[in-house]
């Protein structure tokens, strides 16, 4: 039965210390999501500056393009060479044969040269080349006609910047050069007659990648940080770590055509339409990807995701419906979410160092109690077997504890004791006012004391005489609280005494009063 006690005692004590452990876990579960929520929204916040940033310096930058080549195409030279060209008849050899188509390159070679533009188009209203820096373009239709929305603008007299496309022409690059299938967009403006009327459209050929990547490159967040931009199709034209137009969906040499590949196929193998049945899952992600951001707009994506390379990221990317241009800034997992991870890895690292030391604790606490308990009840057991009893007295002298001896001894409970002094027991008789304000004294100076004797009588009226000592108890500031001790019944022994005291006295009395019969002075005579 004792030891069912103790397993229960146990079992209440570690409980509580199990409970504070859930407790601290989840304590340190709850602080390390705030703390990544927390990090998560900065690292949001930083993705969507660095591209809303590198966004409006694009559109600062279309809006210098545009009225750059504004300005040429209101070039009265410019105006006059053009309406020459628009008088010649519409074939390659009449208009490569016009003075005006060699004046004309010569006079916007500079403006070609300065900047990242691969060329310039004349657009006559029939959507005609009748002028370009390229001879295999003239008198030919322009391949421009294929983004109408952006050539009716300009005739409408609005200068426009646009969207990036695959070339199926030869263009020539810095290095005077025939390059094939490479990228352009364009930059155009109304060519107008004397009377403000338009009568054609002046087009400079850019290169994507020359054009943005400067920008994109200053985008780049960290050591794996990287913004991008991409078409409606799904190809990325841009980065900030290369310029290039690259299909980021599916490889693709020179003599293939772009394919639309944004569009799901199906729910049960995820592929976007037109894309190979091997793509890799990355690919599929990017494809999604293109889809929401041309149909919901601003998309911040804070959960792994794999990008167009097929490395881990989190990142945000919107399109601009102006530019129609999409925009991507993203940045490898591991180092959006580094000081993360440390803060994780110390936050848990103390928490299991904080468990371990309350598990260590707690089973400290057990063992101590369990030994307590045994020192008390060895103690118990001897005294309780011995005739001794223990008591214990508060400060102001009054019993707090009085063992079972004592009670027994006294006749009494121990309710009875409690709360009395020694003179106050029950048929105590009073010392002489001498002895109990010596003993008071003493201890009202806090000093030990020792077998200091007292008699009581029972109601039977025998008398007994009590022999106690006891020892002050101070904490560990040195605050007084009481007094610890022990007492005993010497009745016996006091009897004892007095009958050996009483036989000596009688023996002494008979040897004054016959001195020859004693055995003690016959002894002395024998030896003189």
């Amino acid at each position: 039965m004792p030891v069912f006690k103790t397993s229960w005692e146990q079992f209440g004590v570690v409980i509580p210390a199990l409970v504070a452990g859930m407790l601290l876990a989840t304590a340190s579960w709850m602080a390390t999501s705030r703390i990544g929520q927390t990090i998560q929204m900065e690292v949001g916040n930083a993705l969507q500056t660095v591209l809303e940033t590198t966004r409006m310096a694009i559109h600062a930058w279309s809006k210098e393009e545009k009225e750059k080549v504004s300005i040429a195409a209101l070039n009265p030279r410019v105006t006059e060479l053009i309406g020459e060209l628009l008088a010649t008849p519409r074939t390659a050899d009449r208009l490569l044969a016009s003075p005006a188509q060699k004046a004309l390159r010569e006079l916007l070679s500079p403006l070609i040269k300065i900047g990242n533009e691969k060329g310039f188009l004349i657009i006559d209203m029939e959507d005609i080349n009748i002028a370009s820096s390229h001879d295999s373009r003239v008198g030919m239709p322009t391949h421009l006609a294929k983004q109408k929305n952006v050539l009716e603008a300009v005739r409408q007299g609005r200068p426009m910047l646009s969207a990036p496309r695959l070339e199926e022409i030869h263009l020539s690059n810095a290095a005077e050069k025939l390059v094939a299938g490479s990228a352009s967009l364009f930059v155009a403006a109304p060519v107008r007659d004397k009377a403000g009327a338009v009568v054609a459209i002046l087009a400079i050929l850019l290169d994507p990648g020359n054009a943005l990547g400067p920008f994109l490159r200053g985008a780049s967040i960290g050591k794996t940080g990287e913004t991008y931009s991409f078409d409606r199709h799904g190809y990325r034209i841009a980065s900030g770590r290369s310029s290039y137009y690259q299909p980021a969906l599916r490889s693709m040499d020179s003599a293939q055509t772009p394919k639309l590949i944004v569009e799901k196929r199906s729910t049960d193998n995820h592929l976007a339409a037109g894309m190979p049945a091997d793509a890799s899952g990355y690919q599929q992600s990017f494809a999604k990807m293109v889809k929401r951001t041309r149909s919901e707009g601003l998309q911040l994506e804070l959960a792994e995701y794999r990008n167009y390379r097929g490395i881990p990221v989190v990142g945000t990317w919107l399109w601009d419906p102006v530019l129609n241009l999409g925009f991507a800034t993203e940045i490898n997992v591991t180092e959006a979410y580094r000081n993360l991870g440390v803060i994780q890895r110390i936050v848990w690292g103390l928490t299991a160092f904080a468990i371990a030391l309350l598990a260590s604790l707690t089973a400290s606490f057990c063992l101590s109690r369990n030994r307590i308990r045994q020192s008390e009840q060895r103690f118990k057991d001897i005294s309780e077997a011995g005739s001794d009893w223990v008591w214990e007295m508060g400060a102001d002298f009054c019993y707090t504890y009085a063992s079972e001896q004592l009670c027994n001894l006294l006749g009494v409970t121990a309710a009875d004791v409690i709360g009395l002094r020694h003179g106050d027991l029950p048929g105590h008789q009073k010392l002489s006012s001498a002895g109990w304000k010596a003993h008071y004294e003493d201890m009202e100076k806090h000093q030990p004391f020792r077998s200091f004797q007292y008699t009581f009588q029972k109601p039977s009226g025998r008398v007994h005489t009590l022999n106690i000592s006891g020892k002050p108890v101070f904490d560990h500031k040195g605050k007084f609280h009481g007094y610890r001790g022990v007492g005993s019944d010497v009745t016996r022994h006091v009897k004892a005494r007095r009958k050996l005291r009483k036989a000596k006295e009688m023996a002494q009395a008979a040897n004054r009063t016959n001195p020859k019969t004693s055995p003690i002075r016959d002894t002395r005579q024998k030896d003189s």
